[in-house]
């Protein structure tokens, strides 16, 4: 190699830096032909089909639906099973064991049959009911471990129950605020929440159960449910039992309006959720309002 010389300072220190940004950028751009040539080939994609049969699906979804490879489901009809698979005839319905004692051990058969396919160099679009992040373990944990296999895998969003709900009870939640928790999390762990403040319980019809559906179980579970919440707010205090229209506008949403006393009597399927409306206004720091700048307006 010619070593090349310079006659003064100034041209030394330009010919290093010179050096420097050639290697820097040969280095660099090496960098990133090695990680393309390396790259697994594979990727996940999880969607949500949201709650309103066809209507719910976003564009994202139904593009990646479309242009998958392979197509895995876990919905909640036929109707939509069956929709799927005229959007990708590679469609299939994922394994849903109700034969295992823990609904855990489903999901993981679930998890695995994805990773899997993946596995293959398949590009796969994994579709579940409603919004594809909420409830919904398998989603997360196949991502996870795609992730770090180093496939690609992202997840698009979904109109959720939650989201339903918002609409069909003229619910803002900005107003009071609104507090969500899975029923059994809520009493096993004696969740700490605001009665000033909306609350939402969910999967109420499986309280306490680690499997699948059991009537007996349920009911036990909503007398210790309505108990816990009445210490709170009163054996008087109206509750709302909701669940989302599927097939709107032929089927209209359930609301039932209850006494927290009556929760126990009330027929509950695998998709009721139950509302809690606040108790009472929370007071307003006054002290707290002029710290800010605030001008008290009672609100009519």
């Amino acid at each position: 190699m010619e070593v090349v010389k310079s006659n003064t300072p100034v041209e030394a220190a330009l010919i290093i830096l010179l050096a420097i940004c050639v290697t820097t950028i040969t280095e660099t751009h090496f960098a990133i032909a090695w990680r393309k040539l390396h790259l697994k080939t594979g990727s996940l994609t999880v969607v949500g089909t949201g709650i309103q049969l066809v209507g719910h699906l976003t564009l994202a979804a139904k593009a990646s639906i479309e242009q998958a490879d392979k197509v895995l489901f876990a919905v909640a009809d036929p109707v939509t099973a069956k929709w799927l698979q005229t959007l990708n005839p590679t469609a299939e319905a994922l394994p849903y064991n109700t034969n295992n004692q823990r609904r855990r051990e489903t999901y993981r058969e679930m998890v695995d049959r994805i990773l899997a396919e993946v596995r293959q160099g398949l590009n796969i679009c994994a579709v579940f009911y409603g919004h594809p992040g909420v409830f919904a373990y398998p989603t997360h944990e196949a991502i996870k471990q795609a992730r770090r296999e180093g496939f690609r895998a992202q997840m698009l969003p979904g109109i959720s129950a939650e989201d339903c709900l918002f609409a069909d009870l003229g619910l803002d939640p900005g107003r009071n605020g609104c507090q969500s928790f899975e029923a059994t999390d809520f009493l096993i762990r004696r969740r700490k929440f605001d009665p000033t403040s909306a609350l939402i319980l969910w999967q109420i019809a499986t309280i306490g159960n680690l499997g699948f559906y059991q009537e007996e179980i349920q009911l036990r579970g909503l007398n210790v449910l309505a108990e816990v919440l009445e210490t709170y707010y009163g054996s008087d205090h109206e509750v709302i039992v909701y669940e989302a229209a599927v097939y709107y506008p032929v089927c209209e949403p359930v609301i039932q309006h209850i006494p927290l006393s009556k929760l126990a009597e009330i027929r509950v399927t695998l998709v009721s959720t139950l509302y809690v409306p606040p108790q009472a206004p929370a007071p307003v720091d006054s002290e707290m309002m002029a710290r800010l700048g605030m001008s008290f307006v009672k609100e009519t």
